[in-house]
């Protein structure tokens, strides 16, 4: 069989092994009705649909709240999306005591999970899902560099970001602003997280970027069901108008690439990204088809 031939043959192989690459489907965890387009997270919708993901936006318009809990019965259906979903984003703008009496469910469900809202990772005094055993504040309004932790800075969630001389980089914009945002809330200082986190980044002296392990132990005692990660995010819940027109505020908003980066990276790594599977079978391909013409 000539190499040409071979190699055709072997693509259509992997083809029927691998199967068409399939957009991952993120379901996103929102008080926010997704179908109004001056919503807080329509923005992140479309960020998310631009990376090449299915957004399944059932979780939106508080949906998921307690009382309409996937957990509860009659809402296997709920429990179900969050299970075959590949990936779960739990926005900022979610009313955290509207969340944490399903902390269990939360922090054990077989989905990876990232957590943008400082608000439910409190485990002290104001109990939420217990991701780190202190409470939650605003940092300084004046900020907006993350500092990188030590040694953290070849960690994979921050490639492609630009690092100053002190293993710094803008997380945040605020210029656009006509008035002050509400503050970025996140945990308090001294925090103790889960069982083998890693803080990567802090702000303003306040943990804001968290890598947490599949089956770690959360302060609580839960095991977390899948890989989890921390990523806190501004207010972008307050009603301030932005720019020309007078809009509200949105998730991209006042955010910078290197914020963004960041967001994607945690993304593709928990999610693996469209084809990357086909792209590794052809990348077989080719070694096979080598080694045939070097026989």
């Amino acid at each position: 069989m000539k190499p040409l031939h071979f190699c055709v043959v072997l693509g259509v192989v992997a083809l029927l092994v691998v199967g068409p690459a399939r957009a991952e489907t993120v379901l996103v965890v929102s008080d926010v009705d997704p179908t109004d387009p001056a919503g807080y997270d329509a923005s992140l919708v479309t960020w998310l649909e631009g990376l090449g993901y299915t957004v399944d936006t059932d979780g939106m318009n508080g949906n998921y709240k307690e009382g309409n809990s996937p957990w509860a019965a009659g809402n296997e259906a709920k429990l179900q999306r969050l299970l075959d979903a590949d990936l779960v984003i739990v926005s900022r703008k979610t009313s955290s005591g509207s969340y944490d009496n399903d902390r269990a469910g939360w922090n054990t469900l077989a989905t990876p999970l990232i957590l943008m809202s400082g608000y439910l990772t409190r485990g002290a005094s104001q109990t939420k899902w217990y991701w780190a055993n202190v409470d939650s504040g605003d940092a300084g309004k004046a900020v907006t560099d993350l500092v990188v932790e030590a040694g953290q800075t070849g960690h994979s969630w921050l490639a492609g970001v630009t690092l100053d001389g002190a293993d710094s980089f803008a997380g945040f914009d605020w210029s656009p602003l006509a008035e002050a945002p509400k503050a970025v809330y996140l945990p308090n200082t001294g925090a103790t997280w889960a069982d083998g986190a890693t803080v990567l980044a802090t702000y303003d002296g306040r943990d804001i970027l968290v890598d947490i392990p599949a089956g770690a132990e959360m302060i609580n005692g839960d095991i977390a069901g899948a890989r989890r990660g921390f990523l806190g995010q501004w207010g972008y819940d307050l009603n301030i108008d932005v720019g020309a027109g007078s809009r509200k505020a949105q998730f991209e908003d006042f955010l910078t690439d290197d914020y963004k980066t960041v967001l994607s990276n945690m993304i593709a790594e928990m999610v693996p990204e469209p084809g990357t599977i086909a792209l590794l079978g052809f990348g077989g391909l080719a070694a096979l088809l080598r080694r045939k013409r070097q026989a």
